[in-house]
C-alpha cells in the first residue's frame, strides 16, 4: 500500500476531476456485467429448454442449430464478461488511488485552514496582550505650562482671574480632546482590524458588535 505521507497532493479540483472519471468508469463497466451477466444467465436458461426437448428427439435439428448457436453466444459473452472483469478490476485500483489522492488534496486543504485559524487566534491573543500592558502613562507627554506659554501670573491659591482662564480653557480643550481621542482610537483599532482581515481572521458576533460600537467597520462577517 502506498505511504499516504509522501503522496504528492494534487489540487482538490484535479483530484475530484479524476476520481469522477474513474467513478464513471467504474459504473459504467458494472452496469456491462451486470447485462453481460444476465444475458449468459437467460441463455442458459433457454439452453436447458433446448437440452430437454434433445432429449425428447435427439435429431431435431433446429433445436441443434439453436443449441450451436448458443453455445457459440455464451462463449462469446463470457469473453466479453472476463474482458469487462479485468478492466472493471484495473479501474476500480485506479478508483482507489483516486480516491486517495483526492482525501489527502481535501485533508491539506483542512489542514492549512485550520493552521490559518490557529495563527489568527494567536496573532489576536498576542496583539492583545502586549496592548493590555500598554498603559495611558506610557505615552509620552511633554509638561506644557499654559499660564506660562500665555504669559500670566496665577494665584498660589488659585483664584485669580488668570487661572479662571486657565481652567476656562482647559474645560473647552477637554472635550475636542476627548472626540480626537476616539477618533485616534478607532483609527488605530481599523487599522488593526484590516491587517487581521487582511490575513483571513474573523471575529465572533460580540467581537463585531464591540467594534461597530466605536465605528470600526468589518468585512469579513
Amino acid at each position: 500500500m502506498m505511504n499516504f505521507f509522501t503522496r504528492k497532493t494534487k489540487a482538490i479540483e484535479t483530484s475530484q476531476k479524476d476520481f469522477d472519471k474513474l467513478n464513471n468508469e467504474v459504473e459504467t463497466l458494472e452496469a456491462k456485467q451486470a447485462e453481460l451477466t444476465q444475458q449468459i444467465d437467460q441463455i442458459n436458461s433457454a439452453m436447458n429448454v433446448i437440452s430437454a426437448t434433445l432429449l425428447i428427439d435427439s435429431s431435431d435439428k433446429n433445436a441443434l442449430a439453436t443449441k450451436t448457436k448458443g453455445e457459440k453466444q455464451i462463449e462469446k459473452f463470457k469473453a466479453e464478461l472476463a474482458d469487462t472483469q479485468e478492466k472493471l478490476s484495473k479501474a476500480n485500483e485506479k478508483r482507489v488511488e483516486a480516491q486517495v489522492d483526492l482525501n489527502q488534496a481535501q485533508g491539506e486543504k483542512a489542514r492549512a485552514e485550520a493552521l490559518k485559524q490557529a495563527t489568527g487566534q494567536k496573532a489576536v491573543y498576542k496583539a492583545l496582550k502586549v496592548m493590555e500592558k500598554v498603559e495611558p502613562s506610557d505615552v509620552i507627554q511633554e509638561q506644557i505650562n499654559l499660564a506660562q506659554a500665555y504669559g500670566l501670573q496665577t494665584s498660589p491659591i488659585g483664584v485669580s482671574k488668570e487661572d479662571d482662564f486657565i481652567r476656562s480653557i482647559t474645560s473647552e480643550d477637554n472635550p475636542k480632546a476627548e472626540q480626537q481621542s476616539e477618533e485616534i482610537a478607532r483609527e488605530a483599532l481599523q487599522a488593526m482590524v484590516d491587517v487581521f482581515e487582511k490575513h483571513g481572521i474573523k471575529f465572533a458576533d460580540n467581537a463585531i458588535h464591540n467594534f461597530e460600537s466605536v465605528g470600526v467597520e468589518l468585512k469579513n462577517k
